[in-house]
């Protein structure tokens, strides 16, 4: 694989990780549950799902930094 294309993988896995993140905090009425910031959202286990996707794409991003570096 170039590094050309493990590059736009990377981006494209961050991207969706920082999207998935954003999504669970949208809220939804017709949730059941309410997360724990108080309010129906998409999620009820945000904000942890949240800064546990975020927490993913850091280190998506970290490890694409060392790749780069590395060559």
């Amino acid at each position: 694989m170039s590094s050309n294309t493990r590059n736009l993988l990377f981006r494209i896995l961050i991207g969706c990780s920082l999207a998935a993140a954003a999504l669970t905090l949208i809220p939804y009425s017709a949730a059941q549950v309410t997360n724990d910031l108080g309010y129906k959202s998409l999620c009820p286990f945000a904000p942890w799902s949240s800064l546990s996707l975020v927490a993913v794409a850091g280190l998506l991003f970290v490890t694409k930094s060392y790749l780069s570096q590395s060559e």
